[in-house]
């Protein structure tokens, strides 16, 4: 599946990419900001993703209720004031990359409807 990724030489803006993401992720949770957020939101969530950031770190039982994130999904977006929710079947944490023309589609779709 990334196969072709990882031999491209667009590899390395990739893995930026991650990195600064999650470093966002562990330094800045947000889900708690999402109500100041005035422009227009999109919101892409795979319907397999249950990934857990830093599960290493959580107590078993804390890690039952993470990483749903499509219903996690659901609830952000009622919490942003112009929000808009894509889900993509077949799809986990990176959705860009495992239903390319799916998210490309939801995206420029979003960016048309903003112009």
């Amino acid at each position: 599946m990334f196969a072709g990724i990882l031999k491209s030489g667009e590899y390395p803006r990739y893995a930026l990419a991650s990195a600064l993401t999650y470093e966002m992720i562990y330094q800045q949770p947000i889900r708690h900001e999402l109500r100041l957020l005035t422009m227009p939101v999109l919101l892409i969530i795979g319907q397999s993703d249950r990934s857990v950031f830093f599960r290493r770190y959580a107590k078993p039982e804390d890690i039952k209720t993470l990483g749903n994130w499509p219903a996690l999904g659901r609830a952000a977006v009622m919490e942003l004031l112009d929000g808009q929710l894509v889900e993509i079947e077949g799809a986990g944490h990176v959705s860009h990359l495992e239903r390319p023309q799916e998210f490309l589609g939801a995206l420029t779709k979003f960016l048309a409807t903003r112009m």
